[in-house]
């Protein structure tokens, strides 16, 4: 009897520490499962002469920001199409940012876009959109654009790239 008494007794206290040790990671990883990415749109105030900025976040420049340049931003009202069958019908131009969170696309022409900017893999920063408008005639602003951090409660924001967010990480 004692002895049986003794193996339910290890058997209970082995699963309490599976059970113990299931609930800590559950715990542990809660936060990371829960969090869900949120695209966020946003128009720049002006036409601007090219597409070229700053990506920031979270204390400093964002290296390694895909950004993708796309054409025809009135497919994005087509709820027909998926949003990857969007994408692929809009697909200008791609890139990343450098080291200092910079880019520049050259030789885009006259016409309005949506820019979207994302981290790959996924996970960790909002994906955005930005509609601009490209003209020659429009401002020489660079973008200054923020990107918010997932289920952190803060905005993206995109401000010409001589607003203070930007110039604080000037090198």
């Amino acid at each position: 009897m004692r002895n049986a008494r003794s193996k339910l007794q290890t058997a209970f206290e082995r699963d309490s520490m599976r059970l113990l040790m299931a609930g800590l990671v559950c715990a542990v990883l809660a936060p990371i499962c829960s969090a869900v990415l949120v695209r966020q749109d946003i128009s720049y105030k002006s036409p601007i002469k090219r597409i070229a900025g700053r990506v920031v976040g979270f204390g400093g420049p964002r290296p390694d920001v895909k950004i993708q340049v796309l054409n025809h931003p009135e497919i994005r009202s087509d709820d027909s199409l998926s949003f990857n069958e969007q994408r692929r019908r809009q697909m200008l131009v791609a890139s990343m940012t450098n080291s200092n969170g910079k880019f520049e696309f050259l030789g885009i022409p006259k016409g309005s876009y949506v820019v979207d900017f994302s981290t790959s893999p996924p996970g960790g920063w909002n994906p955005l959109s930005v509609f601009v408008v490209v003209d020659p005639k429009g401002s020489s602003d660079k973008l200054c654009v923020k990107l918010s951090f997932e289920s952190q409660g803060d905005r993206a924001s995109v401000q010409p790239y001589n607003h203070s967010s930007c110039k604080l990480y000037e090198y």
